[in-house]
């Protein structure tokens, strides 16, 4: 929280000129970051902390549902439970982007770009595109069938608009692109998650 606050409140506008790049012309501002422009956004792996814990903590303010459709969820005391466990379990967004990049890398070896650039582009577009879950969840369940469309149109059309500015292709291979893209950090976020869950009711945590 401290550092979420520090970010906020910096002197120099960085995390605003990040947010305000991320939200008009996202792959280009990560270009200009990649370019040399460091110091005026906020460091990459900062500014998703900073995001993933606002979302956090608003999807617990506004009592998102983030439960998944057909888990059924009698008391309050299991919603709550749920909702601490998915709050826990969103810091897996750095393990999972890590991983990411790297698999992105070794699929494309003949990309442009290396594994520290890919993983900036991870770091601010998917940590960005995040945010959608709250504007969603604050209308609509997200549990429900429209949210889950609504939610992941929503984010595969915003990270498909990252793409297009970061490396200069049209619509349709963005798209494509995207899709891939959520489809490998969902799969290595729930093996993650899996093995941690795993590993907790082996040491009798859990």
């Amino acid at each position: 929280l401290h550092e979420a606050w520090g970010q906020l409140v910096d002197f120099d506008f960085g995390f605003a000129r990040t947010f305000a790049g991320l939200s008009s012309r996202p792959g280009e501002m990560v270009l200009e970051y990649l370019g040399g422009r460091r110091g005026r956004y906020t460091n990459p792996f900062r500014y998703a902390f900073v995001i993933t814990t606002v979302t956090v903590i608003a999807i617990n303010l506004l009592d998102i549902d983030v439960t998944m459709p057909g888990v059924p969820l009698d008391s309050e005391r299991e919603q709550a439970a749920v909702r601490l466990l998915i709050s826990l379990m969103a810091y897996l967004f750095f393990p999972a982007i890590l991983l990411l990049a790297r698999l992105q890398r070794w699929l494309a070896r003949t990309d442009r770009f290396n594994y520290a650039e890919i993983l900036v582009f991870d770091a601010y577009c998917l940590s960005h595109a995040s945010l959608w879950t709250i504007a969603v969840g604050a209308f609509i369940p997200i549990s429900s069938p429209l949210g889950v469309t609504l939610l992941m149109a929503g984010q595969l059309a915003y990270i498909a608009w990252c793409i297009r500015g970061f490396r200069g292709v049209g619509w349709l291979s963005a798209l494509g692109r995207s899709t891939a893209l959520a489809v490998g950090y969902i799969a290595l976020f729930n093996l993650i998650g899996l093995l941690l869950v795993n590993v907790a009711v082996l040491a009798g945590l859990l």
